[in-house]
């Protein structure tokens, strides 16, 4: 059967997406099923990396979105453990983070890791985010061979073995939380702009009595 996409750029029901997603925060969990699943994937929850990697090992998805800080095994982790094994790695890996450590990029090129997204995040702007990376996932590079390469990063040392096309995608990711930022920032700076003028005018009616 031919692959067909939707308006929403999802892949038509001949192809079934399916999303294993880690998170051990049951309100983001439910979160993040709904948004899904509103838009036809098919979800399999886990509240930790290491439920997550025997779900991906029992039946491999088309794509994993894991929060990073989480008991037993992290995102990090996670992500390393898949993208080690050839049966595994080709499967994109998008980790949620607060991102407010500048080692959190390196250490997500170091665990093989394609995308990052922001929490707290707008539910479209995930839901672009996954659209891409499902879009992308063909087009990145052959599985890295050979041995890592190290790199020194404010004083830590990392061994990458991440493809061109996972740094890339990692790099866009972060542009695109700091816009994403900036957009939030603008809007925040609109309306204290708006709550100041509406004080500014309830105190001139208040000294016109």
């Amino acid at each position: 059967m031919a692959m067909t996409m939707n308006e929403d750029g999802m892949q038509g029901a001949d192809a079934k997406v399916s999303v294993v997603v880690a998170e051990d925060s049951p309100t983001q969990a439910l979160r993040l099923r709904h948004l899904l699943e509103s838009r036809g994937y098919e979800v399999r929850g886990c509240g930790d990396g290491l439920a997550a990697l025997e779900a991906v090992r029992a039946a491999p998805p088309t794509l994993v979105i894991s929060d990073v800080v989480m008991p037993r095994m992290d995102g990090y982790q996670l992500s390393r453990h898949i993208k080690d094994d050839p049966a595994l790695a080709a499967i994109p890996v998008m980790l949620l983070t607060a991102l407010s450590d500048p080692h959190d990029v390196i250490r997500g090129i170091e665990a093989g890791a394609d995308h990052f997204v922001v929490k707290p995040f707008e539910e479209e702007y995930l839901a672009a985010q996954v659209r891409f990376l499902l879009d992308n996932r063909h087009s990145a590079d052959e599985p890295p061979e050979g041995e890592a390469i190290a790199i020194h990063f404010d004083g830590e040392h990392h061994q990458i073995r991440a493809t061109r096309g996972q740094i890339l995608n990692l790099l866009l990711s972060t542009y695109g939380a700091a816009v994403e930022r900036n957009k939030e920032l603008a809007r925040a700076q609109a309306e204290l702009q708006s709550v100041n003028a509406q004080l500014r005018l309830a105190f001139r009616e208040l000294e016109s009595f």
